[in-house]
C-alpha cells in the first residue's frame, strides 16, 4: 500500500535538501581538496554522490511512482518524465566524472551511464 502523499512529499523534499547540500559541501570543500591530492580521491567523492543520488532516485520512484501513477490521467507520463529526470542527472554525474580525467579509470566506468 503506498505511503500517504504528504509523507511521500515531506520523505523527497529532506532528501533533495540533505542532496543539495552534500553537493555544495563537494564544489565548497572537497572538489579545491581532491584536485590538490588527485584524480582518484575526485573519483571516490564523486562516486559516492552518484551512489547517494541513485539510490534517492530508486526510493523516490518506489514511493512517488504509484502515487502519480493515480493522480490523474497523465500518472503514466509524470511516471516516465520522473525516470529521465532522474536518468539526466545520473548522466551528468558520470558525464562529469569523465571529464575530470577523459581516458583515466574511475569507478563509475564500471557502471555504465546509466542505472
Amino acid at each position: 500500500m503506498p505511503l500517504p502523499l504528504a509523507e511521500v512529499r515531506a520523505h523527497a523534499l529532506a532528501e533533495h535538501a540533505h542532496l543539495r547540500a552534500r553537493i555544495e559541501s563537494l564544489v565548497r570543500e572537497s572538489l579545491p581538496t581532491a584536485r590538490r591530492v588527485g584524480h582518484g580521491a575526485l573519483h571516490a567523492l564523486l562516486d559516492d554522490l552518484r551512489s547517494a543520488v541513485q539510490s534517492h532516485a530508486e526510493l523516490e520512484e518506489q514511493e512517488l511512482g504509484p502515487l502519480l501513477q493515480t493522480i490523474d490521467a497523465w500518472g503514466s507520463v509524470r511516471v516516465s518524465e520522473l525516470q529521465q529526470r532522474h536518468e539526466a542527472i545520473l548522466r551528468a554525474i558520470d558525464a562529469f566524472a569523465a571529464d575530470v580525467a577523459p581516458g583515466t579509470h574511475h569507478p563509475l566506468q564500471h557502471r555504465g551511464a546509466t542505472r
